[in-house]
């Protein structure tokens, strides 16, 4: 079973993103820019490949490409 993202490791990748891209939210897939509510944890590597939830194996995303992958 999958363990869910907590939201302390959610809140410190969101904050690394929002800093990184000069006070907003980018799609780290499409570059497209977004709202908080918009916002998606995404995984680099994923959990079905051996990633985890560690912070550096997370990124922000849109929903669509987060879907899509």
């Amino acid at each position: 079973m999958r363990k869910a993202i907590s939201w302390r490791v959610r809140g410190l990748v969101m904050a690394r993103s929002y800093l990184r891209d000069d006070d907003r939210f980018v799609c780290q897939w499409c570059m497209g820019r977004l709202t908080e509510d918009q916002v998606v944890i995404d995984h680099f590597e994923p959990v079905a490949r051996g990633g985890g939830n560690d912070p550096d194996n997370l990124c922000v995303s849109c929903a669509r490409c987060n879907a899509v992958k």
